[in-house]
């Protein structure tokens, strides 16, 4: 019975050993050695059951050097087992001796843990006999035009341009010809003359329209000609009023002549007062006799003077230019009275506040108005929202900053020693420090609690100084930390600036950051 017992137990241990000396892990890598920027492959063999879980490394877990690329997994049967084979690109940017870390591979919940490798990173060598090398040129600071007033400005400019198109249109195509180039009166009398038909004025409203407007073209006539009112006289002092004319040399026209339009004259008032219709044929002759009559008075004026046609020379260019005048004006109030809307309509849509703000151009308010970016920075990794992508700086550091607004910000966060307890003092005294090299002056640190809204707790030292131009600002210094890391972020804005106030709490309240090594 014994026996029996131990036998069992004996295959048992048997089989779990086998099963167990069935599972293995292998790592390679292709070179030991690169040149800064070039990449290593790191290739694990794992060689397990057909149901077997594993786990490969994810993440940036092979720091110091910096995960490029993780490729899928390949899977080959070999007899009963399978072999897994999973790849990583990895690269570093710094020279120098680098070791890629034991990585952890779980196979069935146990965990495997892989050999270390040793990695030089050399220096680029660069021929400076052969190739000429230039200074590294300065960063160009290009602000974004995502200001409000400057797309009512173009609003603007585009609804003036749409308005002056429209009034140029009007004035070519659908003014009417009189209204483009005026006619003189006589020009116009003429013109209607010889344009209407006298057989279209069938009715009696018509043919007294028909002589209504001969008689009123006609005073016009005389008027422009002789500067003698005449559309309120009746037909005999209109009569009266050329006798005069004759006698005083004022034109020459036969006695003949004005007994005809005497005789014409009656017949009108017979027309608009008695209800007279005459035929045809006796409105084409009095048709034609009015055209004839103001061709015979336009012949029978006297020539005029040198003078006379200096004067009206210079009459009709001061009228064109008052006309030009009047146009322009009216243009201008056209234009101030559309710009005066676009202004009042931007201050009811942006509000005092922020119209005011346009209206200065306040670099602060462009800033916060910019599409925001929300990133990951270093390692262990910081993650916030800024209005702009912070650029890497030596020592794993990152750094923005907009001159005009008086804005800056940056983030380091570093591997320390695992065995020493983080020292928040260290990070902060060397950025009140830094600030000091910038210049700034009546630094004033306060401390206190900060915890991200995702709990993790920091510490943050705030307070005010004066910078180098004089101005009060702002600074936040916010630092976490653990045995092995420590991590920095840094604000410094203009005190009494809204906006500014504005962005870095967006910024602050958006922090998450990695605690994990």
């Amino acid at each position: 019975m014994k026996k029996g017992i131990l036998h069992s137990i004996s295959l048992v241990l048997l089989l779990s050993f086998l099963n167990t000396s069935a599972q293995s892990v292998e790592a390679t890598i292709n070179r030991d050695s690169i040149q800064i920027g070039e990449q290593i492959e790191l290739r694990f063999k794992v060689e397990a059951d057909s149901s077997s879980a594993v786990l490969f490394p994810e993440g940036q877990t092979f720091v110091p050097l910096e995960l490029v690329e993780s490729f899928a997994t390949d899977t080959l049967k070999e007899n009963e087992k399978f072999i897994l084979l999973k790849t990583y690109k990895l690269t570093q940017f710094d020279s120098g001796a680098y070791r890629i870390p034991e990585q952890q591979i779980t196979i069935d919940g146990k965990p495997y843990l892989s050999q270390t490798f040793e990695i030089n990173v050399r220096d680029v060598k660069v021929d400076t006999l052969e190739q000429g090398l230039y200074d590294v040129k300065s960063r160009i600071q290009v602000e974004k035009p995502n200001s409000a007033l400057l797309q009512w400005i173009i609003g603007f400019i585009i609804l003036a341009l749409i308005g002056l198109g429209l009034y140029f249109a009007y004035q070519k195509w659908f003014k009417n010809a009189a209204q483009q180039e005026e006619l003189d009166p006589y020009q116009d009398a003429l013109h209607y003359l010889n344009t209407i038909q006298v057989g279209d004025f069938l009715k009696q409203e018509e043919v007294k329209s028909f002589y209504s407007t001969c008689v009123e073209k006609l005073k016009r006539y005389v008027y422009y000609c002789f500067e003698i009112s005449s559309l309120d006289r009746t037909s005999a002092e209109f009569i009266s009023l050329f006798y005069w004319l004759i006698d005083n040399d004022k034109v020459k026209i036969e006695s003949t002549q004005i007994k005809a339009l005497e005789e014409w004259l009656d017949r009108s008032d017979l027309v608009k007062f008695a209800k007279y219709h005459p035929e045809l044929t006796a409105l084409e002759q009095d048709q034609e006799f009015m055209r004839a009559f103001i061709q015979a008075i336009e012949e029978g004026l006297p020539e005029p003077e040198p003078e006379e046609i200096q004067e009206q020379i210079r009459f009709e260019q001061e009228r064109k230019k008052m006309e030009r005048k009047m146009r322009v004006k009216k243009a201008m109030i056209a234009t101030g009275s559309l710009l005066l809307l676009l202004v009042a309509a931007a201050f009811i849509q942006l509000g005092p506040k922020d119209f005011l703000a346009e209206l200065s151009f306040d670099a602060n308010k462009n800033l916060r108005d910019r599409n925001w970016y929300n990133s990951k920075y270093a390692y262990p990794s910081v993650e916030l929202e800024s209005p702009e992508v912070l650029v890497r700086q030596e020592n794993n550091s990152f750094f923005f900053e907009n001159e005009r607004a008086h804005f800056e910000m940056g983030l380091v966060s570093i591997q320390t020693d695992p065995e020493k307890e983080w020292d928040f003092r260290i990070a902060t005294e060397s950025r009140l420090a830094y600030f000091q090299e910038k210049g700034y002056s009546s630094i004033l640190p306060k401390e206190e609690e900060f915890i991200t809204a995702d709990g993790v707790q920091g510490v943050k030292t705030y307070g005010s100084a004066i910078n180098a131009d004089g101005e009060r600002v702002n600074y936040a210094i916010i630092t976490f930390g653990g045995k092995g890391f420590s991590q920095e972020i840094w604000l410094s804005w203009l005190d009494g600036n809204s906006y500014a106030q504005e962005i870095s709490d967006r910024i602050l309240n958006s922090l998450k950051v990695s605690t994990e090594i």
